[in-house]
């Protein structure tokens, strides 16, 4: 009897940190992610690193809670400072990469009646899917996926594990990776306890108030803001109105195309 050998994971691991926003009455949604390779067994090791590196920033500048897109100051100062340097500790890592998707719902309906029968739950799982399956999964395709994500009003029929299976069967199908038994786990996580997922809001926040055209207003709230995306455009060199070509270790925008879906 011939044994063939099939591992159940990945040695190496890519650790995702997910948050979408603007699914509601805006025109795109994005859904988008800060990742980083790691030794599989050194994932808990490296995550708390990380999280007791940002968490020391909001300790250093009084911030207390969650770091938000929609809690940004509106007034320059020590709170404002505090946001800067911890979107630095971001920007200025050689490990950590960023990607999104952006969805314009005017021609890709998170309701859409005709392909999923007007649900914006499924919609909403659809291009999550699209985005880690094509998005990050296929570009890494012998890593294992740690996808965490901020938890949302899911059903019992359209729920977290719904889309781990999606995502792993579209890789399957799209990207023919080597025979495994795990390929990615999805775990919902409040925000309000996991620094990453407050770093991928206001990243992913950012993007959709360039794309919904924040650049373009004049009242305090959006002038503090425009000075975290322009700390964002100096540092990663990228212009967050316009989609980027792919490029690994680098601040990814993906403008979806209907080929993609």
């Amino acid at each position: 009897m011939v044994k063939i050998g099939i591992q159940k994971r990945s040695a190496e691991t890519v650790v995702v940190y997910c948050d979408e926003s603007s699914h509601n009455a805006h025109r795109y949604f994005v859904v988008g992610g800060v990742f980083f390779g790691s030794a599989s067994a050194d994932v808990d090791q490296n995550v708390n690193q990380i999280e007791q590196r940002l968490q020391a920033v909001k300790d250093k500048y009084g911030i207390k809670g969650a770091v938000k897109w929609e809690k940004v100051p509106s007034q320059e100062g020590k709170f404002l400072e505090g946001y800067k340097v911890f979107l630095t500790e971001f920007l200025e890592s050689k490990q950590a990469c960023f990607k999104c998707l952006i969805v314009d719902t005017y021609e890709h309906p998170l309701g859409n009646q005709k392909l999923w029968g007007g649900d914006p739950l499924v919609g909403y799982l659809k291009f999550y899917c699209v985005f880690l399956s094509d998005g990050i999964l296929s570009r890494f395709k012998n890593y294992f996926f740690d996808i965490r994500i901020d938890q949302f009003q899911f059903r019992p029929d359209c729920d977290h594990k719904l889309l781990e299976q999606t995502i792993v069967r579209r890789f399957i199908k799209k990207s023919k990776p080597e025979a495994r038994f795990e390929y990615a786990t999805v775990m919902p996580l409040d925000h309000r306890q996991h620094n990453l997922l407050q770093l991928a809001d206001l990243l992913v926040g950012g993007i959709a108030f360039v794309w919904h055209g924040g650049m373009q207003r004049v009242s305090a709230r959006a002038i503090t803001r425009m000075k975290l995306i322009e700390l964002i455009q100096a540092k990663r060199k990228v212009d967050l109105s316009k989609p980027t070509a792919w490029a690994p270790n680098w601040f990814n925008i993906w403008l979806l195309k209907p080929s993609d879906k």
